[in-house]
């Protein structure tokens, strides 16, 4: 499988760490107006409710980025940071193109999670707890998902312990076995520990909701 989601996975641990810990980095993209519809060549979407997120739109990579972080009026120092990604993803492999869509999903996020404990755990970056995967149905769209929480702690001589709770969703379309492409939806939220006490997952269902297919 052309498994793009491997590294953007991962990358929500160490893209979205940096924005935690320097208010200088300006967020990727424009700011996102409310309710505008978001267009790629092979999809699009209405971002997240609320304001602050910005967006970048990634054509060439068939992607969309939602981004949003809390700044302490008091400090100045970023307390949470937030980043939904949607995009396409297909299958290249002959032999992966004959299973069904709940074996591709599974074999998926097997992946996602051996990635996981291999790029970040066993090198000592962080933990990996919590996960679950499960089937779910948001509106009329039947998902796979699979939830989990990274945490570990900042390199500054703060030392403050930062986590991440995290979904990822897989959305199959009714012509999957023609086409042999699916979606892929996933939310980090990261904030410092005495912040917050869990991430909110939320945000990523509208968005979920409102995919059209071009």
């Amino acid at each position: 499988m052309k498994n793009q989601a491997k590294r953007h996975i991962r990358a929500l641990v160490i893209v979205v760490f940096p924005l935690l810990l320097s208010c200088a980095t300006t967020l990727p993209g424009k700011q996102y107006e409310q309710g505008s519809i978001i267009d790629t060549d092979h999809f699009s979407v209405i971002g997240p409710p609320g304001d602050g997120w910005f967006v970048n739109i990634q054509k060439r990579q068939g992607a969309v980025e939602f981004t949003k972080r809390n700044v302490s009026q008091s400090t100045g120092s970023v307390n949470e940071a937030i980043m939904i990604r949607v995009f396409q993803n297909w299958i290249t492999d002959e032999k992966l193109k004959l299973l069904s869509e709940e074996k591709v999903a599974d074999d998926f996020r097997a992946n996602e999670e051996s990635g996981m404990l291999m790029m970040g755990v066993m090198r000592g970056e962080y933990d990996l707890t919590d996960v679950k995967k499960d089937t779910t149905m948001i509106d009329d769209k039947n998902l796979y998902f699979m939830s989990y929480r990274t945490s570990g702690w900042s390199k500054d001589p703060a030392r403050q312990k930062w986590i991440n709770d995290s979904v990822l969703y897989l959305f199959f379309p009714a012509d999957f076995k023609e086409k042999h492409f699916f979606y892929c939806f996933q939310l980090g939220h990261l904030f410092i520990q005495w912040f917050l006490e869990k991430g909110d997952l939320t945000p990523i269902i509208p968005v979920i909701s409102s995919l059209q297919i071009r």
